[in-house]
């Protein structure tokens, strides 16, 4: 019986033990972050725009992705403000170059940039070996041509049908073609020999 108790009062204490009893074992609440982030997006219309430089207030610039997406982190809470400067291809439009964002402990804080593209009279588009068109979306005036440039790797470009779009570039490789848009719109177009390899023709009155 003494042997019985014994192994109870063991048992229970082991419990204790596990739980957290007696005021020393537990690892409580876990304090919120003392530092937040800022994150957003820099487009023209439905496009990206990659390889935008956004600078913010107190030090640091960070390069937009192929998304258009750009991060700060663990900043202290307190306002900042944000500074961007397009690439090559872009104007700001109506859009602020800069914008101020508050930045709260804990949180992520949104900013985004709505700029414009400038069209241009002609494009080029690389159909790669890596089974991507690069870039993946260009801007033109009405009237204005795009040429794709084909690799070693067998690549066509097909619009589906889009009313408006020209004939599409047959299964080609080592070569070019160009293409020219008589009308305003968007152009998305694949290559249908390999899956996810798409790109879009954005055309815009004069």
């Amino acid at each position: 019986m003494h042997i019985r108790s014994s192994a109870l009062v063991l048992a229970f204490a082991l419990l204790l033990g596990a739980c957290g009893g007696g005021g020393g074992g537990g690892t409580g609440p876990v304090p919120p972050s003392s530092t937040g982030s800022i994150s957003g997006q820099v487009t023209a219309g439905s496009t990206a725009v990659p390889k935008a430089q956004v600078a913010l207030s107190g030090g640091g610039t960070q390069t937009t992705n192929a998304n258009g997406q750009f991060s700060f982190s663990n900043l202290e809470p307190r306002s900042y403000t944000l500074t961007l400067q397009l690439p090559q291809g872009f104007t700001l439009g109506t859009e602020s170059a800069t914008k101020s964002v508050m930045v709260t402990a804990g949180a992520a804080a949104s900013v985004n940039f709505g700029v414009r593209a400038i069209p241009a009279a002609s494009a080029s588009v690389m159909a790669g070996n890596d089974n991507r068109f690069s870039p993946s979306a260009v801007n033109i005036v009405r009237g204005g041509t795009v040429t794709w440039t084909f690799g070693s790797v067998a690549h066509n470009v097909i619009f589906n049908q889009t009313t408006g779009a020209p004939t599409n570039v047959p299964i080609v490789s080592s070569t070019t073609e160009s293409r020219t848009f008589n009308s305003d719109g968007t152009f998305p177009y694949v290559c249908t020999l390999h899956a996810g390899m798409t790109g879009t023709v954005h055309v815009h009155a004069p």
